[in-house]
């Protein structure tokens, strides 16, 4: 960096420390096989399992309910069925709406983490 740039950033010593801290921050991602930006948020935000530590109330939003709870079952050992009188409920259609149904479920805290992004299986709150 040329002379004008640095006086323009700042402190030449707090521009190298910050270029020192981003290097070692990509070297651990690298580590982890994660990119910056995900180790960055991983190290920033809680966990889901740590936000909601006695789990939390979600729904199914996706088209094969049947196929969600076996993956999950296989998977992680949850069936987000079970023991859910609410699992497959029949909403009517009214009220400017169409008729649906519903897929509601209590997810563990220790299954929070694993719930989100599966392809295919929308997860709702």
């Amino acid at each position: 960096m040329n002379k004008d740039v640095m006086r323009r950033i700042g402190d030449a010593s707090a521009v190298d420390g910050l270029f020192r801290t981003i290097e070692a921050l990509a070297l651990r991602a690298r580590q982890r096989r994660m990119t910056l930006l995900e180790y960055i948020r991983q190290a920033t935000y809680p966990s889901d399992a740590e936000t909601y530590p006695e789990g939390r109330h979600l729904f199914y939003e996706g088209k094969q309910p049947e196929a969600f709870v076996a993956l999950m079952k296989s998977r992680h050992d949850f069936d987000p069925s079970a023991d859910n009188p609410d699992w497959g409920y029949k909403i009517p259609a009214g009220d400017g709406h169409a008729a649906f149904t519903s897929y509601p479920f209590h997810c563990p805290a220790d299954k929070l983490d694993c719930i989100w992004d599966i392809p295919g299986h929308p997860i709702g709150t």
